[in-house]
């Protein structure tokens, strides 16, 4: 019988040695991972998410209303008819992928330049990344403008840049923008269009960035409009025909919320030919 006892106690003692073992090793190792300067597990941080056109963070906030995002204080009545190969002979649209759609749709691809490009933004022409193919290589938006001759300079930039949440920064970029345009076109006039609103709970549904709102676009809109207070370019608003009486993208005329259905690139184009300025 003592055998037996002394045989179990044994057994008891060793187990509480492997045990306290396992805590030491475990110990141990924690304390060399906390001195390597490596999080443990627990502690480590999700990253902040860039905003990208083409990525949206999995946060996805309550859907924004509110009123209508901000037009220009007075907008010029509308300008004469114009025919569209005429007036758009020396025309150049830049812009993101909204303005490629405009391309591809708006029926005025064989009259006008173009140099778009998807996910294009204020940040990329003023930092002159080559975004624009001409021929076997990428050159700026900035350099090909310079490579031509126009009178008219159309610009549509800013809903990418909505992920930045800066709209004092996106104006004064958009601003060094105008100004390099200008200096590469000085006979050119320029047209500043405002960032067409989108359909909310489309561009929910469709998986849209969820930065891409209409509160974000007003906010943006706001900036720009008294940036252009100031300097010697035509204003354009959004065309109301693509709007609804909330003041949102008509979702009738729109694909995911953001970008437009064939005829909703028409009725931009006859906004457009309709609010000309010599």
């Amino acid at each position: 019988m003592i055998r037996i006892i002394m045989v179990l106690l044994c057994v008891s003692l060793i187990l509480v040695l492997i045990t306290v073992g396992a805590i030491l090793w475990r110990f141990a190792a924690w304390n060399a991972q906390a001195a390597s300067g490596q999080p443990r597990a627990a502690e480590t941080a999700s990253p902040t998410p860039t905003p990208s056109p083409s990525s949206a963070p999995t946060l996805r906030p309550a859907l924004v209303t509110g009123p209508p995002p901000s037009q220009p204080p007075e907008e010029s009545p509308p300008g004469p008819s114009v025919d569209p190969d005429v007036w758009l002979s020396d025309a150049v649209f830049i812009g993101d992928s909204r303005t490629d759609g405009l391309r591809l749709y708006g029926g005025i691809s064989d009259t006008a330049a173009f140099l778009c490009q998807t996910g294009l933004s204020v940040y990329k022409v003023d930092q002159n990344q080559a975004v624009i193919r001409q021929g076997e290589r990428r050159v700026s938006v900035l350099d090909a403008l310079g490579r031509g001759s126009y009178g008219k300079v159309y610009l549509s930039l800013g809903l990418n840049e909505l992920g930045y949440f800066n709209p004092a920064g996106y104006a004064e970029t958009y601003g060094r923008v105008i100004d390099a345009v200008a200096a590469r076109q000085p006979g050119a006039r320029i047209y500043v269009q405002l960032i067409i609103p989108v359909n909310d709970a489309r561009c929910r549904a469709s998986g849209t960035p969820y930065y891409i709102t209409n509160q974000a676009v007003s906010d943006y809109n706001a900036a720009l409009t008294a940036l252009c207070a100031d300097r010697d370019v035509t204003l354009l608003a959004a065309p109301p025909e693509l709007l609804d009486e909330t003041g949102q993208l008509r979702e009738d005329v729109t694909t995911d919320g953001a970008h437009f259905r064939p005829e909703g690139y028409a009725l931009w184009r006859d906004y457009l030919l309709a609010h000309t300025e010599g």
